[in-house]
């Protein structure tokens, strides 16, 4: 009786998704399936298909971006890395503003 309470204890208030999922990553014999099956799934060209629905509407919804957002999107895009310096944040008073409110 007491491993039922134990049991009960570790998948109550679980999804049957998240039940197999504990299942496939924990025991034994199913975990080595389990572990190739997550290795598959979360490599890259894999995860793009699975992802294909979110990331289309994600890239549908125009993003508006604050003229500073542009500034830092821009290097981003192009170099792949942004650098400031802190003068050049702190001499904008809005701007250090924003990120004192954001920190």
């Amino acid at each position: 009786m007491k491993r039922v309470r134990g049991w009960y204890r570790v998948w109550r208030g679980n999804t049957c998704c998240q039940m197999m999922r504990g299942v496939m990553a924990y025991v034994r014999p199913l975990s080595i399936v389990g572990r190739h099956f997550y290795r598959l799934r979360w490599c890259p060209p894999l995860y793009r298909v699975i992802n294909r629905r979110s990331r289309r509407v994600f890239h549908s919804i125009p993003q508006v971006l604050a003229p500073h957002s542009v500034e830092v999107v821009q290097p981003l895009e192009t170099e792949g890395i942004f650098r400031a310096s802190v003068d050049a944040l702190a001499s904008d008073p809005d701007l250090f503003r924003d990120l004192s409110r954001d920190a």
